[in-house]
């Protein structure tokens, strides 16, 4: 066989390409939860011996996550003035659920995170560096969209952000939006050292906003570059940044690619909100799920009949 033929994945790759390809498939299908209702017919990936579907709560999937993206307790805000919730800790669900591995498909799911914002603000600069820990100083802008899978173990449990980075040109908008719906996490982004691209920043968000449903999306204003500023002008900048935030209900970060600052403690903040919504909407439908029996057949009673003797005794399939 000719050199060249066959391609030869990492377990890390492989695993990252089995999660875009179950998420694409889901969000063609229109599937909100992504990839966490896969069919059951597929094997577990990176797992063996383990009978039907899928299951988190019996052991991790995938390649060992690093170390610096596991979560163990929950990340704090950059500022208070403006931020989603205030709280230190997990919801006390979400904790009960984690230590007691009964998160359901959390384990399994990603959650989509969509960049937006001007052109040279540094969207690219700010995914490379969390996702690659590199700062390309030779700019390239981004020709329509691209993709970074990111791993986390959050509270013991696998979860994963897809992060979305789309360009910022007018000519790719319209390519771009295609890509906002379904997001979980929307983050606009602007420059520090232009104020002008704070205030883009508005029909940037309303634009990802009207590709999904109210109230769907985290929402965050990042100011970067921050290593180009200090003392009263950055100040003066995230003054008016916080101000904003707070108009538009997102939660304001100021980071630097170059440096690294703050940007691993952002996406951990971001990782962290996104999968304790998911584990509270997965407790939520399971609340309000009907009684199972058996492999999972739902028995649904209509009406109530009065309860004779007859009636005490579990229905049969037949009178559902």
């Amino acid at each position: 066989m000719a050199p060249g033929i066959l391609t030869f994945l990492t377990e890390k790759e492989a695993w990252t390409c089995f999660q875009s390809y179950c998420n694409v498939r889901y969000q063609l299908w229109g599937s909100p939860q992504g990839f966490a209702q896969f069919p059951n017919s597929l094997p577990p990936f990176g797992a063996t011996g383990l009978p039907g579907r899928m299951r988190s709560s019996v052991m991790p999937l995938g390649p060992t996550v690093s170390q610096d993206r596991v979560i163990t307790s929950f990340p704090k805000w950059y500022t208070p003035a403006a931020c989603l919730q205030l709280r230190e800790h997990f919801h006390g669900q979400v904790s009960a659920a984690c230590q007691h591995r009964n998160t359901g498909t959390v384990g399994l799911k990603l959650s989509k995170v969509v960049v937006v914002g001007d052109l040279y603000v540094g969207k690219t600069s700010l995914i490379h560096r969390f996702c690659r820990n590199v700062f390309d100083r030779d700019y390239k802008a981004t020709i329509g969209v691209d993709f970074e899978m990111e791993r986390f173990e959050v509270a013991g449990i696998p979860f994963s952000l897809q992060i979305w980075d789309t360009a910022g040109q007018e000519k790719f908008k319209c390519i771009a939006s295609a890509y906002y719906r379904g997001a979980q996490v929307i983050i606009t982004a602007f420059d520090l050292t232009d104020m002008q691209t704070l205030e883009h920043t508005r029909q940037w968000l309303e634009d990802a906003l009207r590709e999904n449903e109210p109230g769907a999306c985290f929402l965050f204003l990042v100011g970067t570059k921050k290593d180009l500023l200090s003392g009263a002008a950055c100040e003066q900048a995230e003054a008016e940044a916080v101000r904003l935030a707070n108009e538009m209900q997102a939660e304001y970060w100021s980071v630097s690619a170059k440096t690294g600052e703050n940007v691993k403690a952002f996406f951990s903040r971001v990782a962290a909100l996104a999968f304790e919504r998911s584990v509270l909407q997965d407790l939520e439908r399971r609340s309000s799920a009907r009684p199972q029996v058996g492999n999972g057949d739902v028995i649904r009673m209509e009406g109530h009949p009065p309860e004779t003797q007859d009636s005490k005794r579990p229905s049969s399939p037949g009178c559902c």
